[in-house]
């Protein structure tokens, strides 16, 4: 009889652990669909952010290109500008001499038909 009171008695704990290990067992699964659930969404986050990098990259270096090319174009325009104004100096000068020149020849002229003018 004292066996079989040992064998309820290990029986009995046995179906308290298996309910507890149960129970865990429900807990566990739950937290690791949890887990599962919250690891997909991560990854669909990671590659977002990484598609919007590589997309903000790609913008970078393509806006950097057009960024040299136009400091390049006001280099450019800027040196065409400094030759078109000492040009612009030189014939000044020679203008203005050829003006200061054309005045005096027309009073020269002018001077010169009075006489021959009748009003």
């Amino acid at each position: 009889m004292a066996n079989v009171a040992d064998l309820q008695s290990k029986y009995s704990k046995l179906a308290q652990e298996y309910s507890k290990l149960r129970a865990q067992n429900q807990v566990l699964k739950k937290a690791v669909v949890d887990e599962q659930t919250a690891s997909c969404s991560l990854k669909d986050e990671l590659k977002q952010k990484e598609q919007s990098s590589r997309k903000v990259e790609q913008e970078m270096d393509s806006l950097s290109f057009r960024n040299q090319q136009l400091t390049k174009r006001v280099e450019l325009l800027q040196e065409e500008l400094l030759l078109s104004e000492s040009k612009s100096k030189k014939s000044k000068v020679i203008i203005h001499t050829h003006a200061d020149c054309s005045i005096h020849d027309i009073f020269h002229l002018l001077n010169l038909t009075k006489p021959l003018c009748t009003y």
